[in-house]
């Protein structure tokens, strides 16, 4: 499955330059492109080719910079003609950066330095990679919650059925040194990265239920000294502002018996002997606090991790860690959580008040 992300460096550059808020102005239309994969059956892709035929065959224009972008429009309209984009137009869009750049910006696609971008080509990729990248913001992933730090961005979702899903995706990107030949010579500028293609993606999952990811959070939290913050004492009030997306199913709407003893469940940590089996998350996911980290991990062969201090619980068993979070991430962690919380709603109070209770 093709998959792109916007980098750091690029989408810094986007948000500090206000770019962003110019792509969410088009994005009923951008949401078309990417859903109906109908860039030119609309009046924008009309006007835009129209503009590159009279602009390509006009010789005198052959100097500008303008003239290879309109080329690559039409070399973009003749490839979609015969192309047949059932399943993926992403790709295409990618290669063809341009069609993207001209829908948000138009003319203004030529004045890169205004927009804090080295050239042309790094603003039009940017902007496609964030258009194709950052899908939430045009309401493609309603069951999805995102957040960014540093170099990696954060995903935790569920599906209609409930399941649960949290990732990690690399979206770091390197700054360079960039040699480019023009009219007057050689010239040397800084670039970075604007496209990340992005195959290993980090991901823990369990199936239709949160429960157990809820607690783990919550005991994270008190072992660092964090079971005081906003998102836990006034929870109620942070579910009202982020609202919550439930699922169509039995539980969601009658309810399960909840049992307590599930508070009790203890995280790993590093360097202290179990009294108990710990927390699950599904069947493979085991979470482990070490300095201060909440971290993931999935049982493996070939992993460099040993858990022999918990006593016989893992003796002889090997781990690999999946995802890592740290305090910074728990608001974002919680508001997700109480957001996608399935598939028993009625759960989550009772989560909540066990542990405030005992807190």
């Amino acid at each position: 499955m093709f998959r792109v992300e916007c980098p750091k460096l690029a989408y810094d550059r986007i948000v500090k330059s206000e770019l962003s808020n110019l792509i969410l102005e088009k994005k009923e239309l951008i949401k078309d492109i990417l859903l109906y994969r109908q860039p030119f059956w609309s009046d924008f892709g009309s006007e835009i080719l129209e503009e590159s035929k009279e602009y390509v065959f006009n010789w005198e224009n052959k100097i500008s910079d303008k003239w290879n972008h309109h080329r690559e429009m039409l070399e973009f309209d003749e490839v979609f003609e015969k192309e047949d984009f059932v399943f993926e137009i992403e790709p295409f869009l990618i290669k063809y950066p341009g069609f993207l750049a001209s829908l948000v910006l138009g003319e203004k696609v030529s004045n890169p330095e205004k927009f804090g971008f080295p050239s042309r080509r790094s603003l039009e990729e940017s902007i496609a990679s964030f258009c194709v990248g950052e899908k939430h913001i045009i309401g493609w992933k309603d069951r999805s919650y995102f957040w960014r730090k540093e170099g990696v961005k954060n995903e935790i979702s569920s599906n209609e059925h409930g399941d649960f899903y949290a990732s990690q995706t690399d979206i770091s990107g390197e700054d360079y040194v960039k040699k480019e030949k023009d009219l007057f010579g050689e010239r040397e500028f800084r670039n970075f990265s604007t496209i990340k293609e992005t195959c290993n993606i980090n991901t823990i999952r369990a199936h239709q239920d949160w429960t157990m990811f809820l607690i783990s959070i919550l005991n994270y939290a008190k072992q660092i000294g964090k079971e005081k913050i906003h998102e836990i004492i006034n929870w109620r009030s942070v579910l009202g502002e982020i609202g919550f997306i439930g699922t169509h199913t039995t539980e969601a709407f009658g309810g399960t018996k909840f049992d307590d003893y599930l508070m009790e469940r203890p995280n790993l940590i590093h360097g202290k002997t179990l009294s108990m089996f710990p927390i699950f998350i599904g069947k493979d996911f085991i979470p482990y606090v070490k300095d201060d980290k909440l971290i993931y991990l999935v049982e493996d062969n070939n992993g460099e991790i040993s858990l022999d201090f918990t006593g016989r619980f893992f003796e002889d068993h090997k781990f690999s860690k999946v995802n890592e979070y740290t305090q910074e991430d728990l608001p974002h962690m919680l508001r997700a959580t109480y957001r996608l919380f399935a598939r028993d709603r009625t759960l989550l109070p009772k989560i909540m008040k066990a542990f405030l209770s005992n807190s």
